[in-house]
């Protein structure tokens, strides 16, 4: 399955990056993480408000909302899933900064390497 959206949610993104390249700037750190919550509550509204708790300073709320979003984010067609799991590392790297963003950065390239083999610079895939 894909994720077709609809005008309205196409009209929806287009404002609201209007919006984030007027008041932060167009290349602004973290400028269009709302645009990236945006879409993802277009697939899983639930989803898109697990964002707001996964910025909490509280790492113990962190570590349990972020088991509770993986465990839903598995129940997604493979397809979508990918695209909401880049969607949170995106969002999550751009609203956060020092320990946060490494630790998501690394939790999302240790997932990319779970669900997709690695393919070496020379086109073979990696062992």
């Amino acid at each position: 399955m894909n994720l077709d959206l609809s005008q309205d949610q196409i009209d929806q993104l287009t404002v609201e990056a209007a919006k984030v390249a007027l008041e932060q700037g167009a290349d602004a750190v973290g400028a269009y993480a709302s645009t990236y919550a945006m879409i993802l509550g277009f697939i899983d509204p639930a989803a898109a408000v697990m964002l707001t708790l996964l910025k909490s300073p509280d790492s113990t709320l962190n570590a349990i909302t972020a088991a509770q979003m993986a465990t839903k984010l598995e129940l997604l067609d493979a397809n979508v899933r990918d695209i909401a799991i880049w969607l949170v590392g995106a969002y999550m790297v751009g609203v956060t900064a020092g320990p946060s963003r490494s630790s998501c950065r690394i939790l999302i390239n240790r997932r990319a390497m779970v669900s997709k083999p690695s393919v070496s610079r020379m086109g073979r895939k990696s062992r």
